[in-house]
């Protein structure tokens, strides 16, 4: 699997520069293994932690809407994590398993996509 980020990689290193975990979703469409992102939308992290985030509900919803305005689908969600690396935490892997979609981890170190197969993260291509 490859996801096509284009220019929202620009947006995604921006987002290092808030302490708190970021988080959001892209909207696009899938074509066999491939990914193509349109739309980064972010959504509030509710518990404004440096270390872990939860999804405001309310602007999950919104993105879904928004995307299927669009006739586009939610294609991976996004977190930060701006004081670690760009792997999955054990908390992350049991989010993946409630949203199994990609998710793409964005640190000072890199950024980098993953998706759970058999209850283990594999990193995934981002280009």
């Amino acid at each position: 699997m490859k996801i096509l980020l284009g220019n929202i990689v620009q947006f995604m290193k921006y987002l290092l520069k808030y302490e708190e975990e970021k988080t959001g979703v892209l909207i696009g469409q899938r074509k066999d293994d491939v990914i193509y992102t349109k739309i980064a939308m972010p959504v509030e992290n509710i518990l404004k932690s440096k270390v872990e985030f939860l999804a405001n509900p309310y602007d999950m919803i919104v993105a879904h809407l928004l995307a299927e305005n669009y006739g586009l689908n939610v294609v991976s969600l996004y977190h930060t994590h701006p004081y670690g690396s760009p792997i999955p935490s054990l908390k992350d892997i049991e989010g993946m398993k409630l949203w199994p979609i990609p998710w793409i981890i964005i640190s000072k170190i890199g950024i980098k996509g993953w998706i759970l197969k058999d209850s283990f993260p594999e990193e995934i291509v981002l280009a």
